[in-house]
């Protein structure tokens, strides 16, 4: 893999990250104090754990995309988990975003044989499940800043169910957040690592 390649990968927390951490073997940047920042040994990947909303979402897109070297053909992931009306522990690929707070919509990239849906990015937690749709609370400001680095179609979001009808996001726990990303890590890796690869001048 030529180590112009960049793959940007943000998620919210240390249970949405530490199985993909060691899947592609990155490394704690201790240079980098705004952000936990991983890095494998190529350069090639960066992982960023933007902590909760989308705010911070935004900063953290912003600050990987400076400390990976702003390379133009670089690749963006958000990963973490979302409600909805489907199985926990079920993987998605979204293809539309809405922000509740001004109904803005974004369109990130859709490819492979993931199943997509839509998503709709809150300030807090909700306790509602629509069909069809999954809800979180990063995606939106993750997306506004990846889209003005670069092109949507060098972007895209991936959302694990952690709650659902049957379980309430207040049942969540780190473990079990870190056991629905496990059951997925395969796809994940596989849809990261065409990303990447895409992603060579």
């Amino acid at each position: 893999m030529s180590s112009t390649a960049k793959l940007i990968i943000i998620t919210a927390f240390p249970s949405e990250s530490r199985v993909i951490i060691d899947q592609f073997k990155l490394k704690r940047q201790h240079k980098q104090r705004s952000f936990q920042h991983y890095v494998n040994k190529e350069n090639t990947i960066h992982l960023v754990e933007s902590g909760k909303g989308k705010i911070a979402a935004a900063a953290a897109t912003a600050s990987a995309y400076q400390y990976s070297g702003e390379y133009k053909h670089s690749h963006f992931i958000n990963i973490g988990i979302a409600g909805g009306n489907f199985p926990i522990g079920s993987l998605h690929q979204i293809h539309k975003i809405t922000d509740r707070s001004n109904d803005i919509n974004h369109y990130p990239r859709i490819f492979g044989k993931i199943k997509s849906t839509t998503l709709i990015t809150c300030d807090k937690p909700v306790s509602e499940y629509s069909d069809d749709c999954c809800f979180d609370m990063e995606a939106s400001g993750f997306y506004q800043i990846a889209s003005k680095l670069v092109p949507h179609e060098q972007i895209s979001i991936l959302k694990v169910i952690s709650d659902n009808p049957h379980f309430d996001h207040s049942n969540i726990t780190k473990q079990s957040t870190i056991s629905n990303i496990n059951k997925n890590i395969d796809t994940i890796k596989e849809h990261c690592n065409t990303m990447l690869t895409n992603s060579q001048a």
